[in-house]
């Protein structure tokens, strides 16, 4: 039996003034190690918001490298374009994809949409995948865990390819309820 590995998925695009809110993914991540669920924040720079249609995919090639077997379960919780999500799904076939979030943005070939509080959800999926068992339908059904703002950048990666590496910042910003 595998130990439960869970990679989760940031994108940001290397554009002046662009930074996305998200603050309780770090609160995610260290609520699912309290629970023994290793996992790693990736972080990966676009060069564009239309990247993926400009063909301009280095940065997706090389979160999937860093990703690619070493982890079995994906989540993410903030991808704006299809393509990007369905250029990670080609990279990386034997993945289980887990959106957080409202679950009506997850795209289609997602394996699993929950809402960001469902933790105890994704931490049963994760063991299940481990395991190789299949996913109870009734994870869902789980209880869910207040998450507050929490920021430790221990275990975020950045992935940046070429100009559009940006200098290293905070992993999350607050005061952009806009965003």
């Amino acid at each position: 039996m595998a130990d439960p590995a869970v990679a989760i998925l940031l994108f940001q695009v290397a554009q002046s003034r662009n930074f996305i809110h998200d603050d309780l993914i770090p609160a995610l991540s260290k609520e699912l190690a309290r629970r023994g669920v290793a996992n790693q924040i990736f972080e990966a720079t676009l060069p564009s918001i239309d990247a993926h249609d400009a063909g301009d995919t280095a940065a997706l090639d090389a979160l999937a490298a860093q990703v690619r077997g070493r982890f079995s379960v994906c989540v993410y919780a903030r991808i704006w374009s299809e393509g990007i999500f369905q250029r990670l799904r080609a990279l990386l076939p034997d993945v289980v994809w887990v959106h957080m979030g409202d679950p009506r943005m997850a795209f289609p070939g997602t394996t699993h949409a929950l809402s960001s509080i469902q933790v105890p959800a994704l931490e049963a999926i994760a063991r299940a995948v481990a395991e190789g068992r299949a996913v109870d339908a009734s994870v869902s059904q789980l209880p869910t865990v207040e998450l507050t703002r929490a920021h430790a950048g221990v275990n975020l990666t950045r992935v940046t390819v070429g100009p559009q590496a940006r200098p290293d910042r905070p992993a999350v910003v607050h005061g952009s309820a806009g965003c």
